[in-house]
C-alpha cells in the first residue's frame, strides 16, 4: 500500500490527469477572482488582499452559493449567472476527478478528496 506522499506523486507525474487538474485550478481561482469582484461590485467596499496559501473550492463548498468576506472566509448569498456556470464547471470536472481517482487507485471518499487537494495544491 502507497502513503499519501507517494499517490500525490503518482497522480501528480499522471498524463492522463495533468489536463483535468491543470483545468480545476484555472477555473477555481477564476471563481476566486469573479466573486470576489462581484462582492466588490455589489457593496462598493474593497476587500483589504492579504497573501494566503492558495486555497481550493471543495465539491461540497460549490453546493450552495458562496462568497468570500471580508476576512476570506466563505459565505452563504446569491450569486450572479457567470459565478453560476464557473461552479457548475467545476462541479463537473471535480466529480470526474474523484471517480477517475477513486476507481483507478480504489481510494474511499477522504482519500479522494485529500488527493485532489494535494495535487492541485502542486499544480497551483
Amino acid at each position: 500500500m502507497k502513503t499519501h506522499e507517494e499517490l500525490v506523486d503518482e497522480v501528480y507525474r499522471n498524463a492522463s490527469f495533468r489536463s483535468e487538474f491543470i483545468c480545476y485550478v484555472k477555473l477555481s481561482n477564476a471563481l476566486k477572482t469573479e466573486i470576489e469582484v462581484w462582492t466588490q461590485a455589489r457593496y462598493q467596499e474593497p476587500a483589504p488582499w492579504t497573501k494566503r496559501a492558495p486555497t481550493f473550492l471543495r465539491y461540497d463548498d460549490l453546493i450552495g452559493n458562496l462568497t468570500y468576506d471580508k476576512v476570506g472566509n466563505l459565505s452563504v448569498f446569491a450569486d450572479s449567472p457567470q459565478i453560476a456556470k464557473f461552479k457548475q464547471n467545476i462541479c463537473f470536472l471535480y466529480s470526474s476527478l474523484a471517480r477517475g481517482l477513486a476507481v483507478r487507485y480504489e481510494l474511499d471518499r477522504n482519500q479522494v478528496v485529500n488527493v485532489i487537494r494535494d495535487v492541485a495544491i502542486r499544480h497551483a
